[in-house]
């Protein structure tokens, strides 16, 4: 009844098998970072897949050797301190790990104490009973990165059905670290963007000027803190306001023309007068630019020129009145003389 036995036998490793790839499917559905997936792929070998000792090794670009990084199941000792080579060149990189990861190829041993090529590590493995093993390496980015490594109790274990298993199982694990590569490179960018995005807010929040969104139609999206302080407004208020509603100079037919060469050119410049919530007045300058897309509005940056058009007159003042009586001096009338002579000369009238 050998046969048969061998068969019950190979039956139930392969069931064992099946087991384990759609475990090993869930957890790289689940798991987010590469140690606890090692760690979970192992457990799932062991408990699942029928095998003793599972486990996987990267490999140390330094010295070339493959190093455990995870492991599960009896005799864990036996790991350590093993040597285990990458390179062709000695008998440590020719085993079955070794040859897994370098050529890319699943490696079966079906009688680990007679195989020639586990010989290197007949002595070290007596005490525990190896009867097969089995190496699968599995590539990152398209390049070797990792190996998993097999001990089973009994010999003969694999047939080609389990040998295709354990190869599927490698190809979803290289594919699993590579969509993890994918989900930290994705979660890495968000959290730049989420870094910027504060980093421009604080920015804007702490600037002198104002600042707005605006929506295509003129309605205000957001407004920085500068601009409430300088309106009266809150920011609850003008996010219900649309630009016109602020504007003190423009009527809503020229604000519409504005916005719509805005569209077109992307950019511009001008100055007005806004209106604040308790009814003043203040001139500001308005330089705004399109976002991208046809609907996506625009931002505005505006600028208080309260400040500078007092400066302006007070040089005004200076320079064509007399700083102790304030009445005009004589730079004023020759500037409105020349005034006039200009109109006398356009018009062809005289004056006095």
């Amino acid at each position: 009844i050998s046969t048969r036995k061998n068969s019950d036998a190979q039956i139930r490793v392969l069931n064992q098998l099946y087991a384990a790839l759609s475990h090993t499917n869930q957890a790289l559905n689940t798991c987010t970072d590469e140690l606890t997936l090692f760690n979970r792929v192992c457990q799932i070998a062991v408990e699942l897949g029928g095998m003793t000792l599972a486990w996987i090794g990267t490999c140390n670009p330094a010295t070339q050797r493959i190093v455990p990084v995870a492991r599960y199941g009896q005799h864990q000792n036996y790991l350590n301190g093993i040597e285990i080579s990458a390179l062709e060149s000695v008998p440590e990189g020719r085993g079955p790990t070794g040859t897994a990861f370098r050529e890319g190829r699943p490696v079966f041993v079906q009688d680990f104490s007679t195989s020639t090529i586990t010989r290197h590590w007949h002595e070290r493995a007596k005490p525990y009973g190896w009867r097969a093993s089995a190496a699968v390496g599995f590539k990152r980015a398209g390049k070797p990165y990792a190996v998993l490594t097999l001990y089973h109790n009994e010999p003969h274990p694999f047939d080609d059905k389990t040998v295709g298993l354990l190869v599927e199982m490698a190809t979803n694990m290289g594919h699993g670290l590579d969509q993890l590569d994918i989900g930290i490179a994705r979660q890495r960018s968000e959290a730049q963007l989420r870094a910027t995005s504060q980093r421009y807010h604080d920015i804007l929040e702490t600037s002198i000027d104002g600042f707005w969104i605006v929506n295509k139609d003129g309605q205000i999206q957001d407004a920085n803190s500068a601009y409430v302080r300088r309106s009266g407004y809150s920011r609850e208020e003008l996010l219900r306001m649309h630009i016109s509603d602020l504007e003190a100079l423009e009527n809503p037919a020229i604000i519409a023309s504005k916005i719509k060469r805005l569209t077109s050119d992307g950019f511009i410049q001008f100055e007005t007068i806004h209106r604040a919530k308790d009814g003043s007045r203040w001139p500001v300058e308005v330089k705004a630019v399109s976002l991208a897309g046809d609907d996506s509005g625009f931002f505005a940056f505006l600028r208080d020129l309260s400040e500078r058009k007092r400066a302006e007159e007070e040089i005004i003042n200076l320079g064509f009145y007399d700083a102790l009586t304030n009445l005009p001096n004589r730079r004023l009338l020759l500037d409105r003389l020349r005034h006039a002579m200009a109109n006398s000369a356009r018009s062809h009238l005289y004056y006095a």
